[in-house]
């Protein structure tokens, strides 16, 4: 699901209108009851630039004065969405949201509501802050029902989000870096960053496929249909992206529909130090997979950059920081349970009838 926010002169009025990108394909658990499923193709098609439908319709949209969960008002609760919603943040700045590009899921779930927030993951670089919606009671003070309230799920589990630099990888976002200035929801020096990486994520993945990861302990949501997965390790301190693609199918399952959730870690011992953890595999899923939830997967890389990117994310992890390879060879805080994985990796496992998680470990 991806959100651009650009702006056009139109013909008639030659005055700037704001234009917005649609998001990808996203979706909640629920819409997965009402909707058939699409192939990965179509849910991974380009994002097409589409006009807010006309100017009364911005100006009256909903203002929302704040995207931080801490300072929410009441006037910022988002009434139940029909077909899109649109907002104005801070009254500079506007954002228009479609659940997805196919038609038959650009509708939101019935009785969807609540607050457009900015997620921050703790231990993470502010950077890979994402876009995210509460769906919560309107009748609760507006703190103790967003902490009552979940967030918009896709089908495959993983949350209705748009990560930061796609909302700033679009050719003007003025208005939007300054409604984040007043709101105070960021620092100057993190948006400058966002705005610097967002620059050359544009130019090298248009169709906004790829993962983004900021450090070790991060978290995605990998499709279960998918062979390999797309990522780029963001270095903020050359504000580049490497792209890498790894081998992701972990199950004998075409079903894109499902997703499962990992983490990347840091291990000593492992090539390219880099291992991942299989954090939660659906509930749907019917049929064997190669590894259990808590398992470690070892880095099968299909493409992968001549740099060491290692290093990079274990210089963007906080809870990593203290540790160099140099000084440090053999400790890490995940250096104590590393070696008991690598011995596992070599275990021949017994794929078994019935849905059970097991399967030799390549």
């Amino acid at each position: 699901m991806l959100i651009r926010k650009l702006f056009f002169k139109s013909r008639n009025t030659h005055s700037l209108l704001p234009v917005f990108l649609k998001p990808r394909y996203a979706s909640t658990s629920t819409a997965s009851e009402h909707t058939s499923p699409v192939s990965e193709r179509e849910t991974e098609k380009s994002p097409v630039i589409t006009r807010l439908p006309n100017g009364v319709t911005f100006v009256r949209a909903q203002n929302i004065s704040t995207l931080d969960p801490s300072r929410l008002v009441a006037s910022d609760y988002i009434l139940p969405i029909q077909w899109y919603f649109s907002v104005r943040y801070r009254r500079l700045s506007a954002i228009l949201c479609e659940y997805g590009k196919i038609a038959a899921r650009r509708a939101f779930p019935p009785g969807t509501s609540g607050f457009l927030y900015l997620h921050r993951p703790h231990g993470i670089h502010p950077c890979a802050a994402t876009l995210r919606f509460r769906v919560c009671d309107r009748d609760l003070p507006p703190q103790e029902s967003f902490a009552r309230g979940n967030d918009l799920l896709s089908p495959r589990g993983a949350p209705w989000e748009v990560n930061l630099l796609r909302l700033f990888a679009s050719v003007q976002t003025v208005n939007f870096r300054e409604a984040l200035l007043l709101d105070k929801v960021l620092s100057l020096e993190t948006i400058e960053q966002a705005e610097n990486l967002a620059n050359n994520l544009a130019k090298g993945d248009r169709k906004g496929r790829s993962k983004l990861v900021f450090s070790f302990g991060q978290s995605f949501s990998i499709s279960m249909g998918r062979r390999t997965t797309a990522l780029r390790f963001v270095n903020l301190e050359t504000s580049k992206l490497e792209h890498v693609v790894i081998y992701s199918d972990i199950a004998e399952c075409t079903d894109e529909t499902l997703s499962y959730t990992m983490r990347i870690e840091y291990d000593p011992h492992a090539k390219r130090r880099i291992v991942f953890r299989i954090l939660q595999i659906p509930k749907e899923l019917h049929g064997k997979t190669r590894y259990n939830e808590g398992d470690i997967m070892p880095l099968r890389r299909c493409k992968f950059p001549a740099s060491d990117v290692a290093d990079v994310l274990l210089r963007q992890s906080p809870s990593l920081s203290s540790f160099s390879l140099s000084s440090h060879p053999d400790q890490s805080a995940l250096s104590s349970t590393s070696r008991s994985f690598r011995a596992r990796l070599g275990k021949k496992r017994e794929i078994r009838p019935g849905g059970t998680r097991l399967m030799e470990l390549q």
